[in-house]
């Protein structure tokens, strides 16, 4: 179900800086081109980490982490600074209503949902074929 959340008045935008927010735990940002916006889901590809606030230069959103460079009306990786990326950034409808901007939450979007060290943890025990129950068994 699709969902739309106020971001902020067109005019209070300006083309070198990205609004972020955050809506059910996950992190958005929308940035303004003209009288035109796009929106992402604000989270590098690269590690899953969010991106909040991302670097705006040169038409690019930076990943502050570790500097790849993503298009800001596509999305599409620009620059990948030698790291290995799949995809680019997730899309995100955006609308503008009586001069304000509209994103529109999906409930896809929880697979966005930044992992927690905790999971993150978990994650790389388990790319060992290493279970909880292993830990401390000699």
């Amino acid at each position: 179900m699709a969902e739309m959340i106020r971001v902020a008045s067109l005019d209070e935008m300006t083309e070198t800086m990205a609004v972020c927010l955050n809506h059910r735990d996950i992190p958005y940002c929308v940035i303004k081109s003209g009288d035109t916006v796009q929106a992402f889901i604000a989270v590098c590809p690269h590690e899953n980490k969010v991106m909040n606030p991302p670097l705006v230069l040169d038409g690019c959103l930076v990943c502050p982490f570790h500097k790849v460079a993503f298009d800001a009306t596509s999305g599409a990786v620009r620059e990948a600074r030698n790291k290995r990326l799949t995809k680019g950034l997730s899309p995100v409808q955006t609308g503008i209503l009586a001069g304000v901007v509209y994103l529109q939450a999906q409930i896809e979007h929880q697979s966005f949902a930044p992992l927690s060290k905790w999971q993150r943890f978990i994650r790389i025990f388990r790319r060992f074929g290493l279970r909880a129950t292993s830990l401390g068994k000699g």
